[in-house]
């Protein structure tokens, strides 16, 4: 079973923290508009959305001289052999879970990676397009990059909602079949 570092699961554990917020203020938070502002909730969502930029900055700078060496680790889709790869893994993960069994592996699969590397995108889309109506949003409204990156974020709002909901069931699933996921990235030890 793979193993994660002290430094990469209290990131992980802080933007989880962040993207649930998040996604939660965003069911009730009341969004500005010509005739009103937004409520406090909306200002919490603006705001702790920064933070979680701030963050997923410090995850990509500390996580990609890791895998500089295999970039194709979270994104296997970029080369023929690497999507052949993930289809691989991919097959070989639903044949042992139709057994009820996950495949064991020390070294990290194309489809953790694929998954991970979807993650990332996903939450840094969120987090630039958010960071972008933070900037241009005034008084005459968002003007037309700020509509444009409002139409992006709210598109990647529904593809986060299903990420998030695929990782903490395939989290879940781990833990279920013995391989202690959830315990080893929230374990405050080393």
């Amino acid at each position: 079973m793979m193993t994660h570092d002290k430094t990469t699961r209290l990131l992980h554990r802080f933007l989880a923290a962040g993207v649930i917020l998040q996604l939660l203020l965003s069911l009730v938070m009341v969004h500005p508009s010509p005739s009103h502002p937004g409520n406090f909730l909306f200002t919490l969502h603006e705001f702790a959305g920064l933070a979680v930029a701030a963050l997923l900055v410090a995850h990509w700078g500390y996580m990609l001289p890791k895998y500089r060496a295999t970039p194709y680790y979270l994104f296997p889709w970029t080369k023929a052999a690497d999507r052949a790869a993930l289809i691989a893994d991919a097959k070989a993960t639903f044949a042992a879970l139709r057994e009820r069994k996950l495949p064991e592996s020390d070294v990290p699969t194309p489809l953790v990676g694929a998954v991970q590397g979807f993650g990332l995108i996903v939450v840094s889309v969120m987090a630039v397009t958010g960071t972008v109506l933070f900037l241009v949003a005034g008084p005459t409204g968002l003007g037309l990059i700020g509509g444009l990156a409002e139409g992006i974020h709210e598109l990647f709002s529904s593809l986060l909602w299903l990420y998030l909901i695929v990782h903490v069931a395939a989290a879940v699933l781990h833990q279920l079949f013995g391989a202690p996921l959830i315990s080893q990235m929230f374990a405050h030890k080393d």
